[in-house]
């Protein structure tokens, strides 16, 4: 990601997503969730239908130290 931030992280029939698109976009998450209390030993349950967010949601819970449960 350090080297090429702007390649593509994830394609869909949308749009693309680059790497730093999809950091900020976890980045922003993780924050929200330890704003709210998740952090080490916490669960977050992912129900979600296949999309890009679906990687964004997986990436932001593991940068707030916690696990995800998909549903």
């Amino acid at each position: 990601m350090a080297r090429t931030p702007q390649a593509v992280a994830v394609r869909w029939d949308g749009g693309v997503l680059t790497y730093r698109g999809l950091e900020e976009r976890a980045d922003r998450l993780a924050a929200r969730l330890a704003a709210l209390g998740v952090g080490p030993e916490e669960r977050v349950a992912l129900l979600m239908e296949r999309s890009p967010e679906v990687v964004t949601a997986v990436l932001g819970v593991l940068k707030a130290g916690a696990v995800y449960v998909p549903l």
